[in-house]
């Protein structure tokens, strides 16, 4: 005869359930005082039914879980790739090139530089425009279409080395078949 504590009341996560692990892996396992205690739609197992039910998922569950450890090693890697570009952007681009003086990359500036690219060869637009670095320690002068056309170039330039230097990263981590491959990537930018 078997001793109360030698039967189990077991829920499984089911087909398609969004951990991912196998369809019979056990949820929720309740130790039972009496078999008549089994929830409805749980399973009665006996101890060693649900041992040897456990260890012939194993390799499906390793594999699951070992799934999910590499899905969030990339997404954790990807949002550190993230943070490194918005870093590098919000450090704005240099103008002119050599000078030292950093002109913002912000939301706020690239709808200044879409405008004034937009009319920079109407006849009403007025030049010299004056710019404000971005630490407001200096003034950018760009005094004609031309050197408009190379300040709004060079901003593009500089966001696009930065975002695709970050999708070369993101490529890497794409490509990475186990956590441990993902956590060694460095973002060289």
């Amino acid at each position: 005869m078997q001793a109360l504590g030698d039967f189990f009341a077991v829920e499984f996560y089911g087909p398609g359930n969004a951990e991912g692990l196998p369809d019979q892996w056990p949820r929720n396992v309740l130790e039972l005082r009496d078999v008549s205690e089994v929830p409805e739609g749980w399973v009665l197992m006996s101890r060693a039914q649900y041992q040897a039910h456990v260890e012939g998922l194993r390799p499906a569950y390793d594999a699951a879980t070992s799934g999910a450890a590499l899905e969030s090693a990339r997404a954790r890697k990807n949002a550190e790739i993230d943070r490194k570009t918005e870093a590098l952007l919000a450090q704005g681009f240099e103008f002119p090139p050599g000078s030292g003086v950093r002109a913002s990359m912000s939301l706020e500036a690239q709808a200044k530089m879409l405008a004034i690219f937009t009319v920079r060869d109407e006849p009403e637009t007025v030049y010299p425009v004056e710019w404000n670095s971005l630490d407001d320690g200096a003034t950018i002068t760009l005094p004609d279409s031309a050197t408009v056309r190379g300040f709004v170039l060079t901003a593009v330039g500089t966001a696009r080395a930065i975002i695709d230097g970050g999708t070369a990263v993101k490529n890497l981590v794409r490509a990475a078949q186990t956590p441990e491959d993902v956590e060694a990537i460095v973002d060289p930018r």
